[in-house]
């Protein structure tokens, strides 16, 4: 809390014409001082102390960051660590200081974690020094010192303000794995809560239950973090014991977002136990899309020998399956993954001898190549690329600088010849020669007509296609279908696009004569942002999840006419969904529908709007 120091002289007495010089206050031992806490990131947090423009701030930024070894020790992972505010009054000013932490993470394994701690910022300022005043009851005060008193008295209590810590303005995260107290407590607390489950939970389908279970918990419990990164760490476990790479990757990709945890070695730890149970043919497929799904990330992330493991254990489940298919993808993976680590060595030099040497034609074409065909980051790679010592590289980056002010026919040429250019390579160079030809195709097929146009249509819904499979999705929902209507026992699976179906009684193919219900898993892809309503008619109940939060529900739907409806907000993209259904006998019914954002009328939602 900040001293201000306003003394005030008495007015001069007439006996006596030598006043007495006003003395200051006494100051404080220990000053008040305001604590409160800001999570480590990979980054520098930037400050966000108010400070007059004459005092601005260093830029954190440009401030080191201190290295630390594993022998040294480190400060407490879930502490909370804040920029500290100190008052400490002179007899001329009072002088603030802001010290903010910056600091890095470094997430090495579930039970080791280490900040380290960044040199400090000081920000100083130093109010004017006060002038003597009056005291505010003196007829004789003067009304620029009257003035100049409440200047001063408002000016204190803007600082003050200024000072205390917003603990409204709290970020969302990372905040940093717990430490190991609050880690074991919170351990008790899941393990006492769920004992039964634990105890109950003996083959693999009643262990993927538990681990859904503790996921749906975790995503809950948003104000607890210990708790939460428990059941976190809790799902990631029990999904890969149970085979359940679904859910065990939801969760490693929760922890790496909301406690700052490196993803790579994690993964590869769930994905290499769920290979050890995982026998039927769904398992061993799910595991398949899911390494080499991982592995796709850990090459965005330049993690190269990660993505090979991953690979190697996607390749080993294909095997399993004995798909052709899978097998083929796996492999074409582990050359792709090998090509990708040459051209990132050969980027990773060439983009050092461009800093001596700028001009160099033979770095820029290696560096270009690298961001547009590795990266998919044209908006960086092609202008390397208009200056590279490639001529047919540098020829396509010519022509599709000038395409920009060209017509559609002459889009839609450089859309073609990304296109070819795109069938020489394996499917992450593909995709992004692809990507670049169907930003080209968008532009001009409205502007087309005849065979150009369709041939523009039908590249962009096969781009579409192929950007699914780049990420190891399909289109349609997922679903299981269980022999009871509590979602108990396993009798089929099944891929459904559109969910619109109704089963009479005495015909339901692939289904239990009696109660039976299905749940469905995918993703919901929301073409473009804004209110979405949901609508659905149900014979008898379902739930709909989306971003694994209910949004609409009918429980006994048999005696409603009208669809039950729900209204959103949807960013465009893929949003986790999940349907769950049931029926108890007689009719069986389900259909969902929606409005999307400036549609006239309602339609069932279509299947390319699915994808699992």
């Amino acid at each position: 809390m900040h001293t201000f120091n306003l003394p005030l002289t008495r007015a001069q007495s007439p006996r006596n014409h030598s006043p007495k010089k006003p003395q200051p206050n006494k100051i404080q031992q220990n000053p008040t001082q305001f604590e409160f806490s800001l999570p480590h990131f990979h980054t520098p947090l930037p400050t966000t102390s108010k400070t007059p423009a004459q005092n601005k701030p260093t830029n954190p930024s440009q401030l080191p960051i201190t290295k630390r070894t594993h022998g040294q020790p480190t400060q407490t992972p879930f502490s909370r660590e804040f920029p500290t505010f100190r008052s400490t009054p002179t007899r001329a000013s009072a002088k603030r200081t802001h010290r903010a932490p910056l600091a890095q993470f470094h997430p090495l394994s579930r039970k080791a974690n280490i900040f380290e701690p960044a040199p400090t910022l000081q920000v100083l300022f130093s109010p004017r020094k006060p002038t003597n005043l009056r005291p505010l009851g003196n007829r004789n005060m003067r009304p620029h010192q009257l003035g100049l008193c409440f200047a001063s008295l408002i000016f204190a209590a803007i600082c003050f303000a200024a000072d205390g810590p917003d603990k409204t303005a709290r970020p969302a995260g990372p905040f940093g794995i717990p430490n190991e107290e609050a880690t074991a407590k919170a351990t008790r607390l899941i393990k006492q809560t769920f004992a039964q489950e634990y105890f109950s939970a003996t083959t693999l389908p009643q262990r993927a239950a538990l681990a859904q279970r503790l996921l749906k918990e975790a995503q809950e419990t948003p104000d607890d973090a210990p708790v939460r990164y428990v059941l976190l760490c809790e799902a990631r476990d029990l999904g890969a014991k149970s085979a359940d790479v679904f859910t065990a990757c939801r969760a490693i990709e929760l922890l790496s977002q909301l406690y700052g945890v490196a993803p790579g070695e994690m993964t590869v730890t769930a994905l290499s136990a769920a290979s050890h149970v995982a026998i039927t043919p769904q398992n061993l497929e799910a595991l398949t899309r899911s390494a080499l799904a991982a592995a796709d990330q850990a090459i965005s992330r330049d993690e190269y020998e990660l993505a090979t493991r991953l690979a190697a254990i996607g390749e080993a489940a294909a095997i399993k399956t004995q798909k052709i298919v899978l097998i083929t993808e796996s492999q074409d993976k582990q050359k792709e993954i090998s090509w990708a680590a040459k051209e990132f060595a050969s980027a990773k030099a060439a983009l050092e001898t461009l800093t001596t040497k700028p001009e160099d034609p033979t770095a820029k074409a290696a560096a270009g190549r690298f961001k547009c065909l590795v990266k998919n980051d044209w908006e960086h790679g092609l202008p390397l690329l208009l200056e590279c010592s490639d001529s047919s590289f540098k020829l396509l980056a010519e022509k599709d600088q000038a395409a920009a002010t060209a017509g559609p026919k002459e889009q839609a040429e450089i859309g073609d010849q990304w296109w070819e250019l795109g069938n020489q390579y394996l499917q992450r160079a593909r995709f992004a020669c692809q990507c670049r030809a169907v930003y080209w195709y968008r532009k001009a097929a409205p502007k087309l007509a005849g065979i150009p146009k369709t041939i523009a249509e039908k590249r962009i819904d096969e781009s579409d296609l192929l950007s699914l499979r780049a990420l190891h999705l399909e289109r349609g929902l997922a679903g299981e279908v269980f022999d009871d209507a509590k979602f108990g026992k396993s009798f089929d699976h099944r891929t459904d696009g559109p969910i619109d179906f109704e089963w009479p009684h005495n015909s339901r193919e692939g289904l239990p004569k009696e109660s039976f219900s299905i749940r469905w898993a995918g993703q919901l892809r929301a073409p473009a942002t804004g209110k979405y309503t949901l609508l659905i008619q149900v014979n008898e109940g379902a739930k709909i999840y989306i971003d694994d939060k209910l949004v609409l529900e009918e429980l006994k739907g048999t005696q409603k006419r009208k669809p039950t409806t729900a209204t959103i907000k949807l960013n465009e993209g893929m949003h986790p969904i999940r349907i769950e259904f049931w029926d108890t006998g007689g009719l069986a019914k389900i259909r969902l529908l929606w409005q999307t954002p400036g549609g006239k009328a309602e339609e069932v939602i279509p299947a390319r709007a699915f994808v699992h």
